[in-house]
């Protein structure tokens, strides 16, 4: 029988089995993956027959299968969220088609493999500027939303609102709750920190306890150390680093606007204590009040001598003033004698005239009086009433009831008629089949 070939590469196919064998030999002839060297947080630990089945993973999705035999005798102890240096042979099993770690070796990541990694990371940054004091920004004097990145369940959170709630209750905390440990904790930093930058926040606060240097480790990977200026240089948002206690020391610590020793100090740097800020504003007070007091001296002594200087000014125009308004005093009064004679007779005739114009006005004013006053006495409620019509009241309130829909089952209305008034009590509401305000038909308002 002929073999099939492919139609791409004119060769013969070949059995999965053989395909994987042909990969492992390429694998295991590599010198470098036959002694490979791996970092990552260990996943999915699980011991089968003796031999233990985990899984390597980075903070950016890569992972890896490792098996590590009971042959081997490596006794460390591999847990689930720590990371490890893994060494091994890196291999193919074809059973499962499986590309896996064969461990000849694990160990914990030890502190002197994190101290390095800071020192080389720390010395990139230092040499980019990003930790220059003169790129820092300052914190805001009265922040009224406070972003805070953190665990939402540890103590963290509440000491920092505890703080912040004792020295100034009128800030808004703003949190956005993220993971500070684990493999996942750097991305989930970064969201954080975007997050706050897009609700719009005053100041951010990126918060974590105490632990041990793996645990803060998570605070020296590049990307949040990035975010962190970035947030400070783009978003024009001051950061303000709490990470650990006063002893330890981060890449956040470096690149953040202002390193606080822990959280707890943290909320006391970013808010001012309220009873300072009104000792602060009394202080201000009284010496406005001293200052005033002064202004207001100085004022009334210039006021004072200005006051004599005017008096003395008057006395001297007021006596030239005198012999002047004596001699046009005298030229006056016979003017005015004259004037006053010519129009008192004009004034006479005018009086005449303005009399004759008010009674006429008065008797055509009166005229329409007369006429409005009937039409009301015709159109007001007491006609209407007597021409057998009813006015109708909500017993309770006292107002008039002029549309279906003020009224409701089981109220009392009391009905004032021609002679007298009927108590009644609404059984039944059925408004017209109208649009709202439309009535028609025999329940027009006017209708018997």
């Amino acid at each position: 029988m002929q073999s099939a070939r492919s139609h791409v590469t004119g060769l013969d196919p070949v059995p999965v089995s053989l395909l994987l064998e042909q990969v492992k030999l390429v694998l295991e002839g590599s010198p470098a993956l036959a002694s490979a060297l791996v970092v990552g947080e260990v996943t999915s630990v699980r011991e089968v027959g003796g031999h233990r089945y985990f899984t390597l993973k980075d903070e950016d999705k890569g992972q890896l299968r490792c098996v590590l035999f009971q042959t081997q005798m490596v006794r460390a102890r591999i847990e689930t969220g720590r990371m490890y240096v893994v060494g091994g042979r890196v291999s193919v099993y074809p059973a499962q088609g499986q590309l896996q770690l064969y461990v000849r070796d694990v160990r914990p990541m030890d502190v002197g493999d994190l101290q390095r990694k800071f020192e080389m990371l720390k010395a990139k940054l230092q040499s980019e500027g990003l930790f220059e004091q003169s790129r820092k920004l300052l914190l805001p004097s009265w922040p009224t939303r406070i972003g805070i990145a953190t665990s939402a369940t540890g103590s963290v959170i509440h000491d920092i609102q505890s703080v912040i709630g004792r020295r100034f209750p009128m800030a808004e905390l703003v949190l956005a709750p993220c993971s500070v440990q684990g493999i996942e904790a750097p991305s989930s930093i970064v969201r954080s920190i975007r997050a706050l930058c897009r609700v719009g926040v005053d100041v951010i606060v990126v918060a974590r306890g105490g632990g041990a240097p793996e645990d803060l480790a998570w605070f020296n990977d590049e990307k949040v150390v990035r975010e962190v200026r970035r947030a400070s240089e783009v978003a024009s948002i001051p950061v303000i680093s709490a990470v650990g206690h006063e002893t330890d020391f981060t890449l956040c610590d470096f690149v953040a606007d202002v390193r606080a020793p822990t959280p707890s100090v943290a909320g006391e740097l970013v808010v001012r204590d309220g009873a300072e800020v009104m000792a602060h504003l009394a202080h201000i007070e009284r010496r406005v009040s001293t200052v005033a007091a002064k202004v207001v001296e100085t004022l009334e002594h210039r006021a004072t001598e200005a006051s004599g200087r005017l008096v003395r000014r008057t006395r001297a125009i007021l006596d030239v003033s005198d012999v002047r308004t004596h001699a046009l005093d005298q030229r006056l009064g016979s003017q005015i004698s004259t004037r006053v004679t010519l129009e008192a007779g004009r004034l006479g005739a005018l009086e005449g005239h303005l009399g004759l114009l008010v009674r006429q006005r008065v008797e055509t004013a009166g005229a329409r009086l007369d006429t409005a006053s009937g039409n009301l006495r015709i159109l007001g409620p007491v006609q209407v009433v007597a021409r057998g019509y009813a006015i109708v009241e909500d017993e309770t309130l006292g107002n008039v009831v002029t549309n279906v829909r003020d009224s409701r089952v089981g109220q009392t209305l009391r009905l004032r008629m021609r002679d007298g008034t009927i108590a009644a009590t609404v059984t039944t509401v059925a408004p017209n089949d109208l649009s709202p305000g439309v009535v028609s038909g025999s329940n027009r308002p006017g209708s018997p």
